[in-house]
């Protein structure tokens, strides 16, 4: 007598910030893994110039390619490829997670001593301090002047609008201590896409990578839906 076989778990496409690669979100990505199978976005390490729609269509189809009834999950600068991607191809996608999305038009608030200060205590108290120093390291060589002019470039051109209303099921994980995108940019859209769930969670912009313990549960609720 043939053992049936395991059922398939549900298909995960992460895709890492702009700055980042999959290895910063190790720690959050081992603890989805009981659940899901998690297929990750890699961004090369030298983007061209000039940075396109298309070009990181192309990159996220690597992935996704062939895929149907997947869900779609980004972080930070990842969020308006994830929401381009997802309302292109919303009959393939079951739902769309950002967590801490950049919403453009977006300005970078500074981060101040008191929030670094926070980010290595919470990252220390997470038992994660090893992972902040290799993911400070690769965020860094990421984010040489080079790369940060062609993003910023790509950004300025970066129009949400006809993308949102267009959306498979969706919700924002925002972080209650949010440092880095303005608030103001959430309560708009939120007054112009009342369809979009948002749930506010504990931490701040890197909580992510940082505290991967505490997210971890609030990603798999919403994926749960």
């Amino acid at each position: 007598m043939t053992k049936p076989h395991p059922p398939k778990k549900p298909v995960v496409v992460f895709v890492p910030a702009l700055v980042a690669t999959p290895e910063v979100y190790r720690p959050l990505l081992e603890r989805l893994t009981d659940g899901y199978d998690i297929r990750s976005v890699h961004w090369p390490k030298r983007l061209p110039d000039p940075l396109t729609d298309a070009y990181l269509m192309a990159q996220v189809d690597r992935v996704a390619k062939g895929l149907t009834n997947f869900a779609l999950v980004g972080q930070s600068l990842a969020a308006p490829v994830v929401f381009h991607y997802a309302a292109r191809n919303r009959v393939r996608i079951s739902q769309v997670v950002a967590v801490a999305p950049v919403l453009f038009p977006f300005h970078r608030l500074q981060r101040t001593k008191v929030q670094k200060a926070k980010n290595i205590y919470a990252a220390l108290r997470s038992g994660l301090g090893r992972h902040l120093v290799r993911s400070t390291k690769e965020m860094r060589r990421r984010m040489e002047p080079r790369r940060l002019r062609i993003i910023n470039q790509w950004g300025a051109g970066i129009d949400l609008l006809p993308w949102l209303g267009k959306l498979p099921p969706t919700t924002i994980l925002w972080h209650r201590h949010e440092e880095v995108i303005p608030l103001g940019q959430l309560e708009e859209m939120q007054r112009e896409f009342p369809q979009i769930a948002v749930t506010k969670i504990p931490g701040s912009h890197l909580s992510l990578v940082l505290q991967a313990g505490k997210c971890a549960p609030y990603l798999k609720e919403a994926l749960r839906g």
